[in-house]
């Protein structure tokens, strides 16, 4: 009884995320009804294409042909159906393998169709899932121009290894640059990189600092081809798991006003610094920080703890102390295990989560606390989920909140613990 199932855990507070690719074997159930229709992508000779899927296949596949439009109707019926059952998301994985010798229903050759098929798999699968309310998403693994409007993308099978987590936000801050704002990565890394056809779990560093990593951008997932839940590791790593957990939980207000803010005007919600300070030249040799938001300037650890840190000109808060610190400068910081270094800008109002949480409700940014790092006059444009609501701080002599919503608490250049 699926339906049952995924009721039960939407009422403990869970999603429920499938998975599916765009290829069939010859033994499926339904491989001769799809042959016989048409739906197969052929060959140069007009046979059906079969492929190894991955190098470590030991079985051809087929790949439906998302160009058909026929097909696309009937393989959204499916789709429709999971929705209906409660299916929250559903990952698109694959699609980008298909030879340049292949034909498509369209006419269109492998490498004149090769990014329109991997469009219309993710645009086909999220237009179905989403055919009664725009409330959920797909993990793409492949797109193209355009495939923002499908959300949301992840950064496909990666190694584990540190210098893999560098390469992770390079590519992360150019497919924002390029439109695609929400993305995640696999935390914990999909491979570990020393595998030799066994898989091995990652070490304890690379799994936490690429779930810290995880935690402070725009979506967030753990995913590996061998166990990644923090359990699996000693209780250090589980504790810094949910030291960064809960921080991202606290933060969800702020990200949730950055996701709304990126989804109007375009502006990724995870960007380079030299995006906010394009006329700083030092700016544009950072590589390994980025602005979450408009006010989170973030340094992720993916080499030594030792690590060199560009503040751009003006003031800076240390999210962790409060402590003031004057940018225009490169500054060395030694970096413990269960820490990322994080500065807050000048002039920025941070709205977080009231109390602890394990999941969002409804209603849950219906009362806020903010943080509040000002030395003059500033606002926050907040989206509770329904509407903006405009939070003011007037600094004369003091601190006042003007707010459309409800604010609990106020914590005026504090860091948070």
């Amino acid at each position: 009884n699926p339906e049952l199932m995924i009721k039960n855990l939407h009422d403990m507070g869970f999603k429920l995320s499938i998975w599916v690719w765009p290829y069939i074997m010859e033994g499926c159930e339904r491989y001769y009804e799809v042959l016989e229709k048409g739906y197969l992508v052929k060959d140069e000779l007009g046979d059906v294409y079969k492929f190894y899927p991955t190098k470590l296949s030991n079985e051809k596949v087929a790949a439906f042909d998302f160009t058909n439009g026929e097909f696309r109707e009937w393989y959204s019926s499916f789709i429709r159906q999971l929705s209906d059952m409660g299916v929250d998301v559903i990952k698109t994985d694959f699609s980008e393998a298909l030879s340049e010798k292949c034909i498509f229903a369209d006419g269109s050759s492998g490498i004149k169709g090769h990014n329109k098929y991997c469009f219309l798999y993710s645009q086909t699968v999220y237009k179905a899932l989403n055919y009664k309310n725009n409330d959920k998403i797909i993990w793409c693994r492949s797109g193209y121009a355009g495939s923002q409007k499908y959300p949301a993308h992840w950064a496909g099978d990666s190694f584990s290894s540190l210098n893999t987590l560098s390469y992770i936000l390079k590519g992360g801050l150019s497919l924002g640059l390029s439109g695609i704002s929400f993305w995640a990565h696999d935390m914990g890394g999909f491979y570990n990189a020393d595998f030799e056809n066994e898989e091995a779990s990652p070490s304890k560093d690379e799994y936490i600092r690429s779930v810290e990593f995880g935690f402070l951008s725009p979506l967030s997932r753990c995913h590996g081809k061998t166990p990644r839940e923090p359990w699996n590791f000693d209780n250090e790593t589980l504790d810094i798991f949910k030291k960064f957990d809960k921080l991202r939980y606290k933060l969800l207000p702020y990200i949730y006003s950055m996701a709304y803010k990126s989804s109007k005007s375009g502006v990724p919600i995870i960007r380079p610094l030299f995006l906010e300070f394009p006329k700083d030249l030092n700016a544009y040799n950072v590589e390994n920080g980025y602005f979450l938001g408009d006010s989170l300037l973030i340094y992720p650890v993916f080499d030594k703890d030792n690590i060199n840190i560009y503040l751009p000109d003006g003031l800076w808060y240390d999210f962790w102390d409060g402590k003031e610190i004057q940018g225009g400068k490169w500054i060395k910081e030694e970096v413990p295990l269960n820490k990322v270094p994080i500065y807050i800008r000048c002039n920025s109002v941070i709205p977080i989560m009231s109390s602890e949480c394990q999941f969002i409700e409804d209603n849950a940014f219906d009362e806020i606390s903010l943080l509040v790092y000002a030395k003059e006059n500033t606002d926050f444009e907040f989206y509770d989920g329904n509407e903006v609501k405009h939070i003011f701080a007037e600094i004369n002599g003091g601190i006042h909140i003007k707010a459309d919503c409800k604010v609990n608490d106020i914590k005026f250049v504090n860091g948070i613990k």
